[in-house]
């Protein structure tokens, strides 16, 4: 062997354990001396597979002598890097207030409106919008939120104009008084708060113009396409989605068929005007009383399709 072809050939497809050994006879022979392998190889790296081999040359007393390392089994792993720790958030240190969202959603992706809280294969929709407010820390959880709804809805039911109330966080300092948050995203409103001077370290006291938080982008860039925010609108703390519900229009849709309309309307008469529906409802004791309701109008609409022939779409309104 060469100087010159052994100067190149640093790197050698074989076993680890064998290219030491060969090594070692070598210059137990006087093949090789150990001043020509100072000379020209001063590491030699054999590495097969998952095993690596290094081969250095060390001085010790004035004497030559290979010094060898090996790692057993696999090769090293690459380091991976640490995930960073996500940033506490604590949102009692943030100012919240009531407001009230209206929802739109197709209830065809959806197994109802309310949520089976603890069911792990609950599909609801508001599953779906608290996971999307947590993710937003607009609120911590639902128990603590002061939530209330409107109403609900069934499997494959859906909604253009569900409302809900509850506490989200707002962009504004707690110090600020309530009647003094704007209703919308793009008012500015003069706040005077206290910041800590990044050069002097000192509280100092400023006026800023702040904007409220976009509820609306926000929600909407993390919930699905088939739920969305379309408004919000400040409330106040006393506000019930359910309670203060003034009046409610719910639209059941049907295929004319051979149906006979007429009757229908007629039958749809009957239920206008004051009645006690308790028979009808689930009973809640605990927070209703009074299962009296009025029915202001109950109509069919013929307004989907062509006029006339079976395969034209109707559907009931009823406003309460």
């Amino acid at each position: 062997m060469s100087d010159a072809n052994a100067s190149k050939d640093t790197s050698l497809g074989i076993d680890g354990d064998i290219a030491t050994s060969l090594l070692k006879e070598a210059v137990r022979t006087g093949m090789l001396t150990t001043e020509w392998i100072a000379k020209t190889l001063p590491t030699l790296s054999t590495t097969t597979g998952t095993t690596t081999v290094s081969t250095n040359v060390a001085e010790k007393g004035g004497t030559k002598r290979i010094a060898q390392s090996e790692v057993d089994g696999q090769s090293k792993k690459k380091k991976t890097k640490k995930e960073k720790k996500p940033r506490p958030f604590d949102l009692s240190k943030k100012l919240s207030r009531h407001i009230s969202f209206r929802l739109a959603y197709d209830g065809e992706a959806y197994s109802g409106f309310s949520q089976n809280v603890g069911v792990e294969s609950d599909e609801s929709v508001e599953r779906v919008l608290f996971e999307g407010l947590v993710k937003c820390r607009l609120i911590d959880k639902r128990e603590n939120c002061g939530y209330s709804r409107c109403g609900r809805t069934d499997k494959g039911v859906s909604a253009f104009g569900q409302i809900i109330a509850l506490r989200v966080r707002s962009a504004f300092p707690p110090s600020t008084p309530v009647d003094h948050l704007p209703s919308n995203p793009n008012d500015e409103v003069a706040v005077t708060m206290k910041k800590v001077n990044k050069e002097t370290k000192e509280e100092v006291t400023v006026t800023e113009m702040v904007k409220e938080l976009d509820y609306i982008k926000m929600l909407n860039g993390v919930l699905p396409q088939e739920l969305r925010v379309i408004s919000w609108v400040p409330v106040t703390e006393e506000f019930s989605a359910r309670f203060s519900c003034k009046s409610r229009t719910y639209r059941y849709f049907f295929p004319r068929r051979n149906l006979d309309l007429g009757k229908m309307r007629e039958g749809l008469k009957k239920i206008v005007g004051d009645h006690d529906f308790r028979n009808m409802a689930k009973m809640d004791t605990e927070h209703v009383s009074n299962f009296r309701r009025v029915i202001y109008s109950a109509e069919i609409i013929e307004t989907l399709g062509g006029k006339g022939g079976e395969r034209e779409g109707c559907y009931f309104q009823i406003k309460c």
